[in-house]
């Protein structure tokens, strides 16, 4: 089903077993459809869409394979009908998990939700370049198999759900409907009716990160409280399978320099940087990238929320940095580790360092 307006976005919520289009945005917000989004190859495989519904129906053995990518794997200079026949197999693989997923979204308490759907949504956030909120969510169930209870109906509906989703940053009703979207003048708008006590979220990462703007250089100079950061660097995680980063930290050692820090902590307060770029400088320069021909390829942050007692990981590398400026802010977070990924910079894109800010200091 193609959504052009908003009469066809009510006859999808209906074809998907949902109430209204409110429950439809929402719950194509959810955790299992934005898993299914990011991780299937479905803009590449439209075409193919017969096809792969037959694989569906007829391959049971779909159901017992953990990793479509190593069965069907990538092959150097393969053929347009090689790929095809890949990507085929793959996307009808994510069509059986993602029923699969939708039907444990289905079973799951609404905090179990949420917690995936907060993870979920930040990688989305940072992908699609958006301030998708991390709270104020809540999570209307569908009913993916009609009363003729035929499969083929539930990956139908999955496959609406998947071309629904590019489509709801640019409707005019969106942050209405939601009531929740951060508007042009940065100012998040809540959502809180119809909750359940029980599930309501912590503050609005975003929001937290507005308040706490004065704490920032040129705001006020009230002094904040001190956070401590580690960040990591596991070496022998970060050559396996990567012979250039391996000759040139062995050829770093050989020239009797020492090799970036594996563990240390952030001397800079994070909550001072003014933009993701400056904070990823700071971390640059802890592990001596300049100096050695080095860059980030990646970061991932973790950290305790003492609110909801359990662990968080989102993309530091990636993620907005109101996002990030918000998870450091909160007071109820606290056990900061930042695991960095390291790679050799290619100087052809470009500087090591993104910025010429210094450093914040306390």
């Amino acid at each position: 089903m193609f959504v052009r307006d908003s009469r066809d976005e009510a006859e999808l919520a209906v074809y998907v077993g949902l109430q209204n289009k409110c429950d439809l945005r929402h719950f194509a917000l959810s955790w299992p459809v934005i898993k299914t989004w990011i991780k299937a190859p479905h803009k590449q495989t439209h075409s193919l869409k017969v096809e792969i519904n037959h694989l569906v129906q007829d391959g049971k053995e779909l159901h017992c394979i953990e990793d479509p990518y190593e069965i069907w794997p990538q092959r150097s200079r393969e053929s347009e009908e090689h790929t095809s026949l890949r990507l085929t197999h793959i996307m009808a693989w994510h069509l059986v998990r993602m029923s699969k997923d939708i039907e444990e979204y289905i079973r799951s308490s609404d905090l179990d939700n949420l917690h995936r759907t907060r993870r979920y949504r930040g990688e989305l956030s940072a992908m699609l370049e958006l301030d998708i909120p991390l709270d104020n969510i809540y999570h209307p169930r569908p009913r993916l198999i009609s009363w003729r209870n035929e499969l083929n109906d539930a990956y139908d509906r999955c496959w609406s759900i998947l071309g629904y989703i590019p489509w709801i940053p640019y409707m005019k009703s969106w942050e209405k409907a939601l009531g929740f979207l951060v508007s042009s003048e940065n100012n998040a708008i809540t959502y809180d009716s119809g909750m359940p006590i029980a599930t309501r979220p912590r503050p609005n990462h975003l929001r937290l990160a507005q308040q706490c703007s004065s704490s920032s250089p040129g705001g006020s100079t009230k002094a904040i409280p001190p956070i401590q950061v580690k960040v990591t660097w596991d070496k022998n995680e970060n050559t396996h399978r990567n012979a250039d980063l391996c000759r040139v930290l062995t050829a770093i050692a050989h020239e009797g320099k020492l090799l970036p820090p594996t563990d240390q902590m952030m001397t800079q307060d994070p909550r001072l940087c003014r933009t993701a770029a400056s904070f990823r400088d700071i971390i640059r320069h802890m592990m001596s990238c300049g100096g050695y021909g080095l860059n980030l390829y990646g970061m991932k942050l973790s950290y305790r929320s003492e609110a909801d007692i359990c662990y968080y990981q989102i993309d530091a590398f990636r993620s907005q940095w109101k996002v990030l400026h918000g998870v450091f802010s909160d007071p109820a977070n606290s056990n900061f580790v930042i695991r960095v990924l390291l790679d050799v910079h290619e100087y052809r894109n470009g500087e090591i360092y993104e910025t010429t800010e210094l450093p914040p200091v306390y």
